[in-house]
């Protein structure tokens, strides 16, 4: 997992030095109103910003680990269970790198109280994610879980 993080970390910090254009500008945009839809707990503008059909890759480190399809199934396969194992569970989108449809997100996640970068890419078709995954610290998150929860 730890390889895969810096791999990913890599090619996000590789893809800062491309140049913006107003594509890239568009995907930031949209990967901008995701996270902040997520920040405050609106799941109605958040579902917005994810195509029917969006399919989301979590670690297999975690107990909701595995493929997603939807955002209804994101919420309940993913957030309901994030939320029992750590309630005060935030994500921060710190930088965004895009490549045209393809934005990677630096992140500092808070979970049990501490706190870890991580790397999420996700990749936009007509103003919507249609593909995401996290690339998250799954050891350094389940030791600060404040249960063991139940998921995939």
């Amino acid at each position: 997992m730890r390889k895969n993080l810096i791999l990913a970390m890599g090619i996000a910090a590789s893809l800062s030095a491309c140049q913006h254009s107003s594509k890239n500008a568009s995907v930031i945009e949209v990967a901008k109103a995701g996270y902040d839809a997520f920040a405050v707990g609106d799941m109605e503008a958040w579902a917005a910003t994810q195509a029917e059909d969006v399919r989301w890759r979590m670690p297999k480190g975690f107990p909701y680990g595995g493929d997603y399809v939807g955002p209804q199934a994101v919420m309940e396969g993913v957030f309901s269970p994030i939320g029992k194992l750590w309630p005060d569970f935030k994500v921060e989108a710190l930088h965004f790198h895009a490549a045209g449809n393809v934005v990677f997100i630096e992140t500092r996640m808070t979970a049990g109280g501490k706190t870890s970068a991580a790397l999420h890419k996700g990749v936009i078709v007509d103003g919507k994610f249609t593909e995401f995954q996290a690339f998250d610290d799954t050891g350094f998150m389940m030791r600060h879980a404040s249960n063991a929860g139940s998921g995939k």
